[in-house]
């Protein structure tokens, strides 16, 4: 599996001894994005005598270098949860857009990409130069790396993250959808200007808040919505440029699962939120739908039954889900303390960390061979491959539960030193004074992956990477 920033990320087995049967555990690596884009769905926006209400001149089918600057109407929002759930208009610098300037068929890509130049505000100003036809139709869609590409039929197709990362105000930014109004253009010969671009929001926001005294203090690492079979709620969509909404899936599934990148607690008597994004659509009265997911201490999963009225995810507005967690909804995790090996994974071959060396910034590998590729099994004699988990004491970090320190065969414990380079050090026992930088954080995820992270540091280079674009492949923060 590959990580946000490297060509493959770490994993742990567990090592019994020498020539032992090893099982791997895979750790999942999340990226970090703050911001919760809009919830406010607005009626279409005027096209003015600057934009769109220009006559279309015959395209011209030659392409030449044109100037293309696109400014938005105050189209697009985030949260900024202070004075009363107060939302403010803004789009976000370096946003990027995929552009479309002629017909779209099966396999068309975005004609060309276009960043916001401005700085986090109301509007965005998309800046650049590309190849394009002077004359013809501009339309947009948000965010570039969502889009796969056209269908015969003219629509677009792009992906809807199953799997999405929200902070603790917001929703994973990079799984949103947005697609501009159609506006025809004529360019001087060199540049296009386009004001008041309007987008529309393609998705629904979904947030599920949670409380429950017996989980009060829990801290949530993931949290999955499973509607009923049948029931749309992430893929890969098809996307009607002109009315602007999913005309059908080419791929599809029931759930969506958000993976905090910032804390959200479970309060005692008042909700916190997790915030997805998903398919605009019903379920039905009589329903079923569940909602799981993990804290740093326990599982728990819900099922609810819809009753009264339908379940409804509208386009572009925001669906409101209230979940109170029970003893009953709850299961303990186990401890993970105990030995394992850390691995990495390139080019189909598996690299284990070695013992820290002393006066490197990082951990250096070596490749081992898997003996049961079903199981995840090797065998290994290399001593110096170990690594222990030991069990933090929850006083140390704020009474919460699964922290841990790391300790290579040489008994050196592991820790994060930098936010600017991504040193992962050891240091020996006898001269080691344990604190928060020494304390990782080590979740299991829904997948049965892991994320090992130093979150209680103030270092931000915290989370533990496998990178296989260095000689020798090192581990990392």
């Amino acid at each position: 599996m590959l990580c946000p920033v490297y060509s493959a990320q770490p994993t742990l087995q567990g090592k019994a001894s020498r020539k032992a049967q090893t099982t791997l555990i895979t750790i999942n690596l999340t990226a970090m994005k703050k911001f919760l884009f809009s919830i406010m769905f607005v009626a279409a926006a005027v096209m003015t005598l600057g934009s769109c209400a220009k006559e279309q001149a015959a395209n011209d089918s030659a392409e030449k270098l044109l100037h293309f600057t696109v400014r938005t109407a105050a189209s697009k929002t985030y949260i900024s949860e202070g004075a009363a759930g107060a939302y403010a208009v803004g789009w976000h610098q370096n946003d990027e857009i995929g552009c479309f300037t002629g017909a779209i068929a099966s396999g068309t890509k975005a004609t060309f990409n276009l960043k916001n130049q401005d700085a986090d505000g109301a509007t965005a100003t998309f800046d650049g130069v590309a190849a394009a036809t002077e004359n013809g139709t501009f339309q947009a869609i948000y965010p570039a790396a969502a889009i796969f590409g056209g269908y015969a039929d003219g629509t677009v197709g792009v992906e809807v993250k199953s799997t999405q990362a929200p902070s603790s105000t917001s929703f994973d930014t990079t799984a949103d959808i947005l697609v501009s109004q159609a506006c025809d253009y004529i360019s001087d010969g060199s540049n296009v200007v386009l004001d008041d671009i309007f987008f529309s929001r393609i998705l629904s926001v979904v947030r599920v808040n949670v409380k429950g005294t017996d989980a009060a203090g829990q801290k949530i690492s993931s949290l999955k919505i499973t509607a009923p079979s049948g029931t749309v709620l992430t893929g890969r969509a098809a996307i009607n440029m002109t009315n602007r909404t999913i005309s059908q899936w080419t791929m599809s599934g029931n759930t969506v699962e958000g993976k905090p990148t910032e804390d959200v607690f479970i309060n005692d008597d008042t909700f916190n939120a997790v915030y997805l994004l998903v398919n605009p659509t019903t379920i039905v009265q009589g329903s079923e739908v569940t909602i799981s997911g993990s804290t740093n201490s326990h599982d728990f999963s819900k099922t609810i039954t819809v009753t009264g009225k339908d379940l409804i995810f509208p386009a572009g507005q925001i669906a409101v889900l209230n979940i109170t967690i029970s003893s009953s909804d709850l299961s303990a995790k186990a401890s993970l303390a105990g030995e394992y090996i850390m691995t990495g994974t390139s080019g189909g071959k598996i690299y284990a960390a070695k013992a820290y060396a002393g006066t490197d910034n990082n951990i250096k590998s070596v490749e081992i061979t898997e003996t049961d590729a079903t199981n995840h099994l090797f065998t290994t004699d290399q001593d110096d491959l170990k690594i222990t988990l030991t069990a933090v004491s929850p006083a140390e970090v704020g009474g919460e539960d699964n922290y841990y320190t790391i300790q290579d065969a040489n008994d050196y414990y592991l820790y994060v030193s930098s936010s600017s380079d991504n040193y992962l050090k050891g240091t020996a026992p006898a001269s080691t004074t344990l604190g928060v930088n020494y304390y990782f954080s080590v979740v299991k995820e829904s997948d049965g992956t892991f994320t090992i992270k130093a979150d209680k540091s103030s270092y931000t280079r915290n989370l533990v990477r496998f990178n296989s674009g260095t000689n020798p492949k090192i581990f990392s923060c």
